[in-house]
């Protein structure tokens, strides 16, 4: 089945305006208020107050997870029930874990390997232009500068590879995580049926999701001028507005693609 990028992006948007939406920003409101609790725990020049800070952003972490979980059944429910947070918590919680680190890694792993190539020349070519810089005076500095070129643009086109395979990576396996909190798919079977759905849409995929993101950081960015007149203030709006807010609104694509995008 074909996916709207338009369509994806409006019901993103369009879930702030849902009560599921609004008491998921909520929910996500008091997890970043305690993360942003703790980074100034963690800050202060007690040993406790430090520790404290710590336990509070890994307890924050956890609670995310579990709220991500809670988050996606509700938007597919259509209404926000408790025991959506509960029921059926602790496998999908180290499953949805799972798949992240899997997706994190290969993303890497495949971002890395497109990437070693053009850093393997770099280096050769450096290494060869020391030599003739070393033999040739003039010559050799002209061919320094050359190879500094050379590794600009081998640097930069590794770089774009490797954000490329990266990408692909997280969009071919992106559904993974409403599969497993939705249907309660295992680790590898959703990894594996992620790969199966997005067959055919993964450009569509993350078009919607870049339309997303750039209006994120286009918010984020202002939450960074607030931070040229003062850092807390503005670290505080990104953590607790644009966080907050932007966190449903994926959650509400990731269950429009999970909807749109069955296993055939």
């Amino acid at each position: 089945m074909a996916i709207s990028v338009s369509d994806a992006v409006k019901t993103g948007f369009g879930s702030l305006k849902s009560d599921v939406g609004q008491k998921l920003i909520g929910i996500f409101f008091v997890i970043q208020a305690v993360n942003f609790g703790s980074t100034i725990l963690m800050e202060s020049a007690t040993l406790g107050l430090q520790m404290l800070g710590g336990v509070l952003m890994v307890a924050a972490a956890l609670v995310s997870i579990a709220a991500t979980i809670g988050g996606l059944r509700s938007f597919r429910e259509g209404s926000l029930k408790q025991n959506l947070f509960r029921r059926n918590l602790l496998k999908p919680f180290f499953r949805v874990l799972g798949a992240n680190l899997t997706t994190a890694v290969f993303a890497y792993m495949l971002g890395f390997i497109f990437l070693l190539p053009a850093f393997i020349a770099v280096l050769a070519g450096t290494a060869g232009s020391l030599a003739s810089l070393g033999s040739t005076g003039a010559t050799g500095a002209a061919a320094l500068g050359g190879a500094g070129i050379a590794a600009m643009v081998l640097g930069a086109l590794g770089f774009l590879l490797g954000l490329v395979a990266a990408i692909y990576v997280t969009v071919t396996l992106v559904l993974s995580q409403p599969l497993i909190a939705i249907d309660d798919k295992r680790m590898f079977q959703a990894l594996d049926e992620s790969i199966q759905r997005t067959k055919g849409s993964r450009l569509k995929i993350f078009l919607a999701g870049l339309s997303i993101f750039a209006v994120y950081l286009i918010a984020a960015f202002a939450g960074g001028i607030v931070s040229l007149v003062n850092e807390q203030a503005g670290a505080g709006l990104i953590q607790l507005v644009v966080v907050p807010v932007f966190t449903p609104i994926f959650l509400s694509v990731l269950n429009y693609f999970s909807e749109e995008l069955p296993l055939e």
